[in-house]
């Protein structure tokens, strides 16, 4: 299970109403990667998952808006 909130609570102007659960829910994945947008305007690498982003500790966090 991951917990998105503290990544799209960072999204602002446009890329906001992906946070909104109505928009959250049209993800898609491709390659191995979530996406949201008819343009895959944002985009979380699925790996990052694994390389410990969502530990407790995180180093850093992921999120591409394009």
């Amino acid at each position: 299970m991951v917990n998105f909130l503290p990544l799209f609570s960072k999204l602002s102007g446009a890329y906001a109403k992906f946070g909104l659960p109505a928009n959250f829910k049209k993800y898609f994945v491709k390659n191995g990667n979530v996406y949201w947008g008819k343009n895959e305007d944002v985009i979380f690498p699925v790996a990052s998952i694994y390389t410990g982003i969502f530990s407790k500790k995180p180093k850093e966090e992921i999120l591409y808006i394009i």
